[in-house]
């Protein structure tokens, strides 16, 4: 990944790694206290953000049953079921319906794969352990499906954020021109639109970089 800091990522004094699950979901609504999770997307990076070229996870959600998922597409409203139906996510919930995984299979899976991503950083940075900050596009909204639907994988979570729209916000305000992640349109699918923050993520830091290297 050419261009990108590496510098500060390693492993700390006390052998630390900090690794960064990048997460979009997609849902009913936007209230994770009473709207259903449909879809969930991550990729694991480091603070540079680097893949090591690992795969990234990504689950359309089964209801639980065909019926189920057909009540929860067709009990959909405004803007959502506009936005799910334009992008093919609410015809592949209810093809999933009873076949596919419910959110305590995708949990367990999810969490064993965030494991694995960790444990690859951990080894390349030398350390002794991990910490996994969660990441994402005004990721606190995300981050309340997570402790909802995926308890295992918010149960690794460590309380720290790291909101891509925040940090571009920071540097706007510090004249630095960058692109933020909202001014490009979201396709509203999970794997897409976190795989473009990592990108967009990239692109802060390498602008910094620039900017330190002058």
């Amino acid at each position: 990944m050419g261009g990108v800091p590496v510098d500060g990522v390693g492993a700390s004094a006390s052998g630390v790694v900090d690794v960064v699950l990048w997460v979009d979901v997609e849902a009913t609504g936007v209230d994770a206290d009473c709207e259903r999770l449909l879809e969930v997307a991550g990729v694991v990076t480091d603070m540079s953000g680097r893949t090591l070229g690992l795969e990234p996870f990504s689950r359309v959600v089964d209801q639980g049953s065909a019926a189920l998922a057909d009540s929860v597409v067709s009990g959909m409203r405004g803007r959502a079921a506009v936005m799910h139906a334009r992008s093919g996510l609410a015809g592949e919930v209810r093809a999933v319906g009873g076949s596919g995984m419910v959110a305590g299979l995708v949990d367990m899976e999810m969490c064993a794969w965030l494991e694995e991503c960790a444990d690859a950083f951990t080894g390349l940075h030398g350390g002794s352990s991990y910490r996994v900050w969660l990441g994402g596009n005004s990721v606190h909204a995300d981050r309340g499906f997570v402790k909802r639907f995926l308890p295992c994988v918010y149960a690794s979570l460590d309380h720290r954020v790291l909101d891509a729209a925040s940090v571009a916000r920071f540097l706007r305000a510090g004249g630095v021109s960058v692109a933020w992640v909202a001014d490009r349109p979201a396709e509203h699918r999970a794997l897409p639109d976190v795989l473009g923050c990592v990108r967009q993520y990239r692109e802060m830091l390498c602008t910094v970089s620039e900017l330190g290297a002058r």
